[in-house]
């Protein structure tokens, strides 16, 4: 089942508000954005901020992996589906370069019982970056 509400609806129904990630009511955070795509995925642009780097010059690989957390999570929301993260693999191809701007990617790949497989990805000027693969467990 499709949820055509955006991101600030889904934040209401699922009690997103004040995520770091995506919340409005959060004014420490990132201000993700999500649309639904006719693909069935999410898509994000993201401002790399200098704020958020690891090693000198490249974001912090712990970001990485919440950007990409936060993609697959809301395909799911966008799919009418509130689910956790049960696990997730990640694989970091290219490091990259903060105050750049990325594209952000989440889809779901297969369900199976009360199980989500999904999969995100970050793209910077063409090339893939990062990408994981996760488990997401529904809530009920």
């Amino acid at each position: 089942m499709i949820n055509s509400s955006n991101d600030k609806e889904n934040s209401k129904i699922y009690g997103h508000y004040n995520c770091l990630l995506c919340g409005e009511n959060n004014r420490w955070g990132l201000g993700l954005k999500f649309e639904f795509l006719e693909d069935g995925r999410v898509y994000s642009k993201f401002k790399v901020k200098r704020i958020l780097q690891g090693y000198e010059g490249i974001l912090h690989g712990g970001v990485m992996c919440a950007l990409l957390d936060s993609a697959m999570v809301h395909c799911l929301f966008h799919n009418g589906i509130k689910a956790v993260t049960a696990d997730m693999n990640i694989r970091f191809a290219k490091s990259i370069p903060c105050a750049t701007e990325v594209d952000l990617y989440g889809e779901l790949i297969e369900k199976n019982l009360s199980l989500y497989y999904m999969k995100s990805e970050i793209i910077y000027d063409g090339k893939l970056m990062v990408k994981a693969t996760a488990r997401f467990m529904e809530k009920k």
